[in-house]
């Protein structure tokens, strides 16, 4: 199907409000998050012949996976996200296709049901028909007021000229703005407010100069190569007159979504993703086709630079960032927190980076009183349908938030985080906010496609042996995406896991440990090697 994303709002492909989930308090960052760039590199990327794709069929790997397995898998998931009430939904998955049904009380909430059951080994598409419907109903005009002043009061969002409008609860965007991630941050900014349903975007992208098809070909070659998020080596890309075309194979449905959005670069019309199939079955090491060969330093600052130079969120600064040994770090000066935090995470996606130093500076344009600050946060959390502004307690001192109080999920504790470090002349956000955590359960790898902090919640599973923990483990592995299981061993005593073997990537390795926490470890040994 031909896709033009300004008709669905891009609510699969990429969120911009969940960009900043880094903590403030650590300058050191190791790990993998949102996609890189570097459309600007000279060298182009030769594409892989269509019959690769074939070649990738090995006869032992297309055993299939049973529709139920893969049914209860995404269940599974969906307790651990601890978002959705699976008792409230329904999942039937067919040849790999996944249809949701059932109620949600927001619209995130029903955008992240299908990110997650995306996420899941053996899915090739998700059909979401889960109704939205809040339990506190808000007027129309609410909405609307609500949604202008998210907008204004966004720091990448502020000067989009954004035309909003509501009826029955569902907003209608308009207006123009300049780049694809621009429309996606927008439409992300309406989907954030409480009360809203649906989001239909109408807004128009206007890149300022025509581009030529083979220009804008080599550049979304490039961003795929350069992004942790997508294994490239089966991708083909074609352009004709601004519409892309990618054909080929991915493995798995999250980064086919990635794809997609990486295809979103200036000049471009439409992506049609149909021909770009999921095979999580293929071969990893053609999947990627030497796409993880040693980079220079060079190269990664440079791709790092070409990757600010395309987000809203950071690309009015001047960033200055040092790579030595595939270790960046990131000098420079922003005027909000949320850029800080969005740099950061472009940084620890980019192929060859190992881990990044943020020493950039926040300092606001505009001086703001710590009480108006602190007014800001808490409009903030009242107006997100993720966060109870009436449990969380916000001091400001000297543009330092704190905040303080209990949550019902690790969730909610890093979206109020996140609010807070969007609020202008904050600095620094700690967070102390408390987990009320029924289960144990915690926040799964990489929830919104953006870069993600490990935050571990060390709570014991009643009742579990080390062989459950052990054969937990081993089922998250599996059913992973990210993850190639079939190297990895794993030991636990006394609910302590230690992981042992190899794994091919930094994403890779962080993801096994994310898996190894959401099986139920108390704690985790992560002896993996990447290689």
């Amino acid at each position: 199907m031909s896709h033009d994303p300004r008709l669905f709002g891009l609510s699969a492909p990429v969120g911009a409000t969940l960009a900043a989930c880094l903590l403030a308090a650590s300058p050191v960052l190791i790990g993998p998050g949102w996609p890189g760039s570097a459309s600007a590199l000279a060298q182009p990327v030769a594409q892989p012949p269509a019959q690769a794709v074939a070649e990738a069929e090995a006869p032992a790997a297309q055993a299939r996976l049973g529709d139920r397995e893969i049914a209860d898998a995404i269940e599974d998931q969906l307790l651990i996200d601890g978002v959705v009430d699976v008792n409230r939904i329904d999942i039937e998955v067919e040849d790999g296709i996944a249809s949701l049904t059932g109620q949600v009380g927001n619209l995130l909430a029903k955008d992240r049901a299908e990110r997650v059951a995306g996420r899941v080994k053996g899915v090739r598409a998700v059909g979401n028909r889960i109704e939205v419907t809040p339990s506190v109903m808000v007027s129309d005009a609410g909405i609307k007021r609500s949604v202008e002043e998210a907008l204004r009061a966004d720091p990448a969002a502020d000067a989009y000229e954004i035309d909003v409008a509501v009826q029955n609860n569902v907003v209608t965007l308009s207006g123009r703005v300049q780049s694809w991630a621009e429309l996606d941050l927008v439409d992300t900014v309406a989907r954030s407010v409480r009360g809203v349903i649906g989001v239909v975007n109408d807004i128009e992208v206007s890149t300022p100069d025509e581009r030529l098809d083979n220009e804008i070909r080599d550049e979304i070659a490039q961003r795929l190569r350069w992004a942790v998020s997508v294994e490239d080596g089966l991708i083909d890309v074609a352009v004709d007159d601004g519409v892309v075309t990618l054909t080929g194979a991915v493995g798995s449905l999250e980064e086919k979504r990635a794809a997609e959005s990486l295809a979103l670069v200036s000049g471009v019309d439409a992506v049609d993703v149909t021909g770009l199939e999921v095979r999580w079955w293929a071969e990893r090491a053609m999947l990627r086709d030497g796409k993880y060969v040693d980079k220079s330093d060079a190269e990664i600052r440079r791709a790092l630079l070409d990757a600010a130079a395309l987000d809203p969120r950071v690309m009015a600064f001047e960033l200055e960032p040092e790579v030595a040994g595939g270790w960046v770090t990131l000098r420079g000066t922003v005027d909000n927190l949320e850029a800080k935090r969005a740099v950061a995470g472009l940084a620890s996606n980019t192929v060859g980076v190992t881990g990044v130093t943020n020493r950039v500076k926040v300092r606001p344009e505009t001086a703001r009183s710590d009480a108006a600050i602190e007014v800001d946060i808490e409009s903030r959390l009242a107006v997100s349908p993720m966060t109870d502004a009436e449990q969380i307690e916000v001091a400001v001192d000297e543009g330092a938030a704190r905040l303080s109080g209990s949550v019902d999920s690790q969730l909610e504790r890093r979206e109020a985080e996140r609010l807070a470090a969007k609020a202008r002349g904050v600095t620094r956000v700690t967070n102390l906010l408390q987990v009320a955590h029924a289960n144990g359960l915690r926040e799964p790898f990489d929830t919104s496609g953006y870069p993600s902090m490990t935050e571990i919640l060390r709570y014991p599973p009643a009742g579990r042996s080390d062989r459950e923990i052990h054969d937990e483990i081993h089922d998250e592995l599996f059913w992973s995406p990210f993850v190639d299981s079939d190297d990895i061993d794993i030991d636990v005593t006394d609910g302590r896991a230690m992981l042992t073997g190899s794994v091919a990537t930094w994403r890779e390795y962080r993801a096994a440990e994310e898996n190894a926490y959401e099986g139920g470890a108390l704690f985790v040994s992560n002896q993996l090697k990447v290689e």
